[in-house]
């Protein structure tokens, strides 16, 4: 699915970390449960996406987090 593919690309990861962000302070700035829900799905996104990992790709199938042989560490090669 091209919207998978765009979402693990960098652009899409910037766009998560901005939607999570702008979501997380949405959430400060209300009181409640609504705050506390928005705050909640803010730090979610914000937070998948700085580690890279997409839950909603992963539910429909997709690689959620592809790592370049190159950029793995000495443990996981030997571990192969």
């Amino acid at each position: 699915m091209k919207f998978l593919d765009i979402m693990q690309k960098p652009v899409g990861r910037t766009i998560r970390v901005a939607v999570g962000l702008s979501l997380l302070a949405s959430g400060i700035s209300r009181s409640g449960v609504l705050g506390a829900i928005l705050s909640v799905f803010g730090v979610a996104m914000a937070g998948t996406a700085a580690v890279g990992y997409c839950p909603i790709t992963a539910i429909l199938g997709g690689k959620s987090c592809s790592v370049p042989a190159s950029s793995q560490s000495i443990g996981q090669k030997v571990a192969k």
